[in-house]
């Protein structure tokens, strides 16, 4: 089923006012992205230059996810590396976002809406989406822009014919397991989607003896994770990413509380699908009933994130806001059925404005504080100053000098210097196996790094973090700060108690290790 005009137009609206976010705001390259996306920059620019899927140009990776690096190297093969270059992939990342979403919708029961109810549901979706926090979610230069896409394909088909998918055409089932295998490469945590999907239409499937009918569902996905992972092990020696590796963490009381509590929310979230609960919401109870499995995957994936990995990141929540966004268009289309209903005498703009405006109000205001937060200039400086010091590089270390960093991504795009990758999100596995057996600092001594930049706390003449972090590695101790680009930063910095910051983004040299 297509959109109808009024989501059409608050789509193709949202895309005109942040495209002109993307080109016109000078901090965009920096405000909307986050450091990681700059190793699927840099990697693209060398993968197009030819140097193979490497970071620093000397120790091979496979710390990303290959459907969004593809854009990456195509870009860097026709444009060179840079603010144009980003801002293009950035564009094409809210085209991907706004595409994924457009399908998502269009699996909804407009043909069953209210006069005006898709008007209300096309500005609540305008508001929802303006508010920065919640497209850069998607729109981050990082792979979420790709989920999005492939994920809201997926949602749009199981909203529009059903989630009984033993009763597909053969052809739209291969379709729906083409699209659960992009899902994987386009993030690996999309792997789960698969065996949620089919769980989530098995006992209806059972119970009409048409279970061989959801093979053709499994088998591309089931292909591509084994090609996947084949391939990882034949080139990197690993067959995930060492990226996933190294956030793993063991389960703490916290993080298992956590994922307990979210098992049972998708639990019950799947006996609400079932017993029919939500289905006086006629838009809503479709959404629950048809695409449940989506929302018990963002949960999965949330207890995932929070309970068995280091940092939870915003980016890794996309496929959550989506299925929220779908949610709340639906709920919008209930809450504007409702007010037609209270109210058969008034005319459609009167019955209709009080309900668009208990929804709209709020978001417009959250969308003004956080596009204040966002481009802040305390928000920006920590991206500011690690711009500053890759033209220090540039400009003050002998060519081809290899440097370190654990935040390299920014750094690393911006300047000429080979970068390595210190926290070992895009370095190699032999770098990931030497962190976990103390012997880093002889590999960092091997490969010829001399230099380290970082930001981090700071204090007198002394970056904390830099110092703190080569011991942790058995490093050489940094002999020292050769330029430093002081700023303040209010917030919770990697766990720290919530306060006022004194950083700096410096360049240290290190100490000659003695024979």
């Amino acid at each position: 089923m297509s959109l109808p005009k009024p989501v059409l137009y608050a789509l193709v609206a949202l895309a005109v006012v942040w495209t002109a976010v993307i080109w016109l705001w000078p901090d965009a390259t920096i405000g909307l992205t986050f450091d990681d996306a700059f190793y699927y920059f840099e990697i693209g620019q060398r993968m197009a230059a030819g140097e193979g899927s490497t970071f620093d140009g000397f120790r091979q990776t496979n710390g990303y996810h290959p459907l969004w690096l593809l854009p990456c190297t195509l870009a860097h093969l026709v444009l060179p590396a840079g603010d144009a270059t980003v801002r293009l992939l950035l564009g094409l990342q809210l085209v991907m976002a706004l595409c994924g979403v457009g399908l998502a919708l269009s699996g909804l029961r407009w043909s069953r809406g209210v006069t005006g109810g898709a008007v209300v549901a096309a500005v609540v979706l305008f508001a929802w989406l303006l508010v920065p926090m919640v497209l850069r979610t998607a729109v981050n230069g990082l792979e979420s822009a790709v989920v999005v896409a492939v994920h809201g394909a997926i949602l749009g088909l199981c909203l529009r014919h059903g989630s009984a998918l033993h009763r597909w055409p053969v052809g739209r089932r291969i379709w729906l397991g083409a699209l659960l295998g992009l899902a994987i490469l386009s993030r690996t945590d999309g792997a789960l989607l698969t065996p949620l999907i089919l769980l989530w239409t098995l006992p209806a499937a059972i119970s009409e003896r048409q279970l061989l009918a959801l093979v053709p569902v499994g088998i591309p996905p089931t292909a591509v994770l084994a090609g996947f992972l084949v391939t990882n092990q034949a080139l990197f020696h690993t067959p995930l990413q060492v990226s996933g590796e190294l956030k793993r963490v063991p389960p703490g009381l916290l993080g298992i509380a956590v994922i307990v509590g979210c098992m049972l929310l998708a639990l019950a979230l799947s006996e609400v699908a079932r017993r029919g609960l939500l289905d006086r919401m006629t838009h809503v109870g479709h959404v629950v009933r048809q695409s449940g499995f989506h929302a018990v995957f963002a949960l999965a994936t949330l207890g995932y994130y929070t309970g068995l990995q280091t940092f939870a990141r915003q980016w890794y929540f996309a496929p959550a806001v989506l299925w929220l966004t779908v949610l709340l268009v639906a709920g919008a289309l209930d809450l504007a059925a409702k007010a037609r209903d209270d109210a058969p005498d008034k005319t459609p703009l009167a019955a209709l404005l009080p309900v668009t405006a208990i929804l709209v109000v709020p978001l417009l205001g959250g969308a003004v504080y956080t596009a204040m937060q966002l481009a802040a200039p305390e928000t920006l400086a920590v991206r500011k100053a690690d711009l500053q010091a890759a033209a220090w590089l540039d400009e003050h270390l002998p060519p081809g000098a290899r440097v370190a960093s654990w935040d390299a991504g920014l750094i690393g795009y911006h300047t000429d210097h080979p970068v390595m990758n210190l926290d070992g999100v895009v370095n190699d596995v032999a770098w990931l196996r030497a962190m976990r057996d103390g012997t880093a600092g002889d590999i960092l001594v091997d490969e010829g790094v001399q230099f380290v930049v970082n930001h981090g706390h700071y204090t007198g003449d002394e970056c904390t973090t830099i110092t703190d972090g080569l011991e942790r590695l058995r490093a050489p101790a940094p002999k020292r700060t050769l330029a430093a680009w002081p700023f303040e930063q209010t917030g919770r910095l990697n766990g720290e108690a919530w306060g006022r910051h004194k950083m700096a983004a410096c360049v240290v040299s290190l100490q000659p290790r003695e024979p």
